[in-house]
């Protein structure tokens, strides 16, 4: 699929590969168009979040770690949003 695409650099940041076009020069990412797109929180956090949504409290979870209560929440509602969608699909 890349080699179509004609970009032109091809950047490694951490685990994250971010590419660029060659003919608009935009830019986008392994999570571009993705629940993960932009966010601050941490993989292994959001992951955390993931698989305690039905076993913990939004307010257990910040507690554990160490993250607004807010963040969480805006978290698992884009997780319960995208199972909501799959199930309506299916």
């Amino acid at each position: 699929m890349i080699n179509h695409l004609k970009f032109i650099k091809e950047v490694k940041c951490g685990r994250i590969y971010r590419y660029s076009y060659k003919s608009c020069g935009s830019n986008f990412n392994d999570f571009t168009d993705t629940i993960f797109n932009k966010s601050k929180v941490p993989m292994g956090e959001m992951l955390y979040i993931l698989f305690n949504l039905d076993n913990k409290s939004i307010k257990q979870m910040s507690e554990e770690l160490i993250s607004s209560r807010q963040a969480i929440h805006r978290i698992a509602k884009l997780f319960r949003e995208v199972v909501s969608k799959k199930q309506k699909n299916s």
